[in-house]
């Protein structure tokens, strides 16, 4: 027989596929999530309802060494179990909260890439794309309203953060 957390964890998803209208990648990452949380409380003879705080960290903790998670993942593991016990709580099936106070993981910042001295004295290089070019075209010449960065104008600014000027 289905354990009530099992029976809980399928109204759950039920209620982010229909009601909150969730995407189906969201739905099955929650999914799994609960499911390892499912294993979690089987192993340790508990109910969903009956879940503590330092229950929730325990799981956390085990996501990240033995199950090997990144802190990304485990940051959406635990907003899988809030968002899983709010739910409990508004249908009426619990009084506390045991995930609401966790501490999330910290999420390390990526610095971004930046551009080599090759590709800065290629972009330094560029043509001139207001004249006539190599093969002819003038699609461009004599047009003051385009930028000749133009095309490395995303990697510029997204690879330094650089705002592109505002006449160009």
């Amino acid at each position: 027989m289905e354990s009530d957390h099992a029976v809980l964890m399928t109204r759950f998803i039920d209620h982010l596929t229909v009601e909150r209208d969730l995407s189906p990648n969201t739905v099955d990452a929650y999914r799994r999530d609960l499911e390892k949380f499912r294993l979690f409380l089987d192993d340790r003879d508990l109910e969903a309802a009956d879940v503590k705080r330092v229950d929730v960290e325990a799981f956390i903790g085990s996501l990240r060494t033995a199950g090997g998670l990144s802190a990304r993942s485990t940051v959406r593991a635990l907003s899988a179990l809030r968002t899983f016990y709010r739910f409990l709580r508004t249908e009426g099936y619990c009084e506390v909260d045991p995930a609401a106070r966790v501490e999330r993981p910290v999420l390390w910042k990526k610095l971004p890439v930046v551009l080599d001295f090759f590709e800065i004295e290629d972009l330094l290089a560029a043509p001139d794309m207001t004249t006539r070019n190599s093969s002819g075209s003038t699609a461009r010449a004599g047009r003051t309203d385009w930028c000749p960065w133009a095309p490395w104008r995303s990697t510029i600014s997204g690879d330094t953060g650089a705002r592109p000027a505002a006449d160009c």
